[in-house]
C-alpha cells in the first residue's frame, strides 16, 4: 500500500482536537512521516459541513487520497447543544463519504466523544447512526470512546482523559492510541464503489454546492496560517447570489469571516427574511475566525432554494434577539451589531441536478 499512497495526499478533516499541538495529528504525523503528504484542514468550532467546505472547495479530493474525518464530536454539540438536525450532519458526513468513492480516494473516521457524552456510558443518537452509515458503507471507523474502554476494560473514560469538557488529554493516552491506530486503519482502507451501495440519507441527485457569485457589494481577501479566502460585504446595495446552474433544494447555510465584533445581516430568501447574528461568541479572541452559519439550528427549520432563485443579503437594523447559530451571540452589545466586521465567502447548498 506504500507504494499506492506515492505521490497522493491526506486530508484531515476535524475540530479543535485535530489542531491542537502535541494532540493525536502530531503523533499520527510521526508515524507517518514521509509516506504521503499531510494537509490539516480542521477548523475549530464548527461541524461537518466546515469539512466539506474545506475538502471539496479549499483543497481538491483526488483519486489515491485519504480523508480523515473528526467531526463527531463538534458534531454531537451542534446536535445537542446548537439544535442542529440529526439527518442534516449525517447526509453530510454521507456526501463527504459519496465524493470520495467517486473521486477514487478512501474515507477514514475517527470518532471522539465529548466528556458529557462520555458519562452516560451509552450511545447517543448521532453516534449510533455514524456507526450504522459506516457499516452500511463497509467502512473501518476508531470509536475512541469504545477502543480505549475495550483496552482499559472499563465502563467510561472519565475526567483524567480530558483536558475539559471537549478535548482529549493532550499527551494522554486516548491521544497516543489515535496516532498509533490511524497509519494501520489507511493501509487496510480501499476506496468505494458508491456505484454499488445505495445512499441511506442523501437524496438521489442531489449534491453540495457553494454559491459564491456575488453581486454587489465590496470584495475583501483574508489569509492567516490556516485559511485563505476571498470574502464579501454589503455596500449601499445588499449582496446578490443566484442559483442559476442548479436545479432546487436547500440552502444549508453561509460560510463566513468573522470577530466579536461582526455585526448582524438581513438574509433574504424569496419572500422569508431573517436577522442572523455573525457576532462571534469567542469575545477573547480578536482575530478573524472562519464559520459556517447553519441555517437549520440558527432558524430551528432548513431553507429551501429554488433554481434561478436570488439569495440577498444586508446588513441589518433590526433589534436584538437575533437568529444565532453555536458559536454566535444571540444578543450581542451595541459596538458588536455596529462594526460589521464579518465577510461572506458563499453559501453552502444541497441542489439535485438542473
Amino acid at each position: 500500500m506504500a507504494d499506492d499512497m506515492h505521490g497522493s495526499k491526506i486530508l484531515i478533516v476535524g475540530g479543535s482536537n485535530s489542531l491542537r499541538r502535541d494532540g493525536w495529528v502530531s503523533e499520527f504525523s510521526a508515524a507517518y512521516s514521509g509516506k504521503a503528504e499531510i494537509r490539516n484542514l480542521s477548523i475549530g468550532g464548527a461541524s461537518t459541513v466546515m469539512g466539506i467546505y474545506r475538502s471539496f472547495f479549499c483543497d481538491s479530493i483526488n483519486a489515491g487520497d485519504t480523508v480523515v474525518w473528526e467531526y463527531a464530536l463538534n458534531d454531537a454539540n451542534f446536535f445537542e447543544i446548537g439544535g442542529c438536525p440529526v439527518d442534516l450532519l449525517l447526509r453530510h458526513v454521507e456526501h463527504l463519504i459519496r465524493r470520495c468513492g467517486q473521486k477514487g480516494a478512501r474515507f477514514v473516521p475517527i470518532i471522539m466523544s465529548t466528556l458529557r457524552q462520555e458519562s452516560r456510558r451509552s450511545l447517543d443518537q448521532y453516534r449510533a447512526q455514524l456507526h450504522f452509515l459506516f457499516a452500511h458503507y463497509g467502512i473501518e471507523y476508531f470509536d475512541v470512546s469504545f477502543e480505549m474502554r475495550r483496552k482499559l476494560a472499563i465502563p467510561a473514560l472519565g475526567r483524567e482523559y480530558y483536558d475539559d469538557g471537549n478535548h482529549y488529554t493532550l499527551g494522554g493516552d486516548a491521544v497516543a492510541e489515535v496516532g498509533q491506530r490511524l497509519p494501520g486503519m489507511i493501509e487496510n482502507a480501499r476506496p468505494i464503489d458508491i456505484k454499488t451501495v445505495r445512499p441511506l440519507f442523501v437524496k438521489p441527485g442531489v449534491q453540495v454546492r457553494l454559491l459564491n457569485q456575488f453581486q454587489n457589494g465590496e470584495v475583501q481577501q483574508f489569509e492567516n496560517s490556516v485559511f485563505k479566502a476571498v470574502a464579501h460585504t454589503p455596500g449601499r446595495q445588499p449582496l446578490v447570489v443566484t442559483n442559476n446552474e442548479y436545479g432546487s433544494g436547500t440552502l444549508t447555510g453561509l460560510v463566513v469571516v468573522t470577530t466579536s465584533k461582526g455585526g448582524v445581516i438581513d438574509l433574504q430568501v424569496g419572500d422569508e427574511a431573517f436577522a442572523i447574528s455573525l457576532v462571534s461568541d469567542e469575545r477573547s479572541f480578536r482575530k478573524p475566525v472562519l464559520k459556517f452559519i447553519t441555517l437549520a439550528s440558527a432558524l430551528g427549520r432548513e431553507v429551501e432554494l429554488g433554481s434561478g432563485s436570488d439569495v440577498r443579503i444586508s446588513w441589518s437594523e433590526a433589534e436584538p434577539p437575533f437568529h444565532a447559530d453555536l458559536g454566535c451571540s444571540k444578543s450581542p452589545q451595541e459596538a458588536e451589531i455596529r462594526n460589521r466586521e464579518a465577510a461572506v465567502i458563499g453559501l453552502m447548498c444541497e441542489l439535485s441536478r438542473t
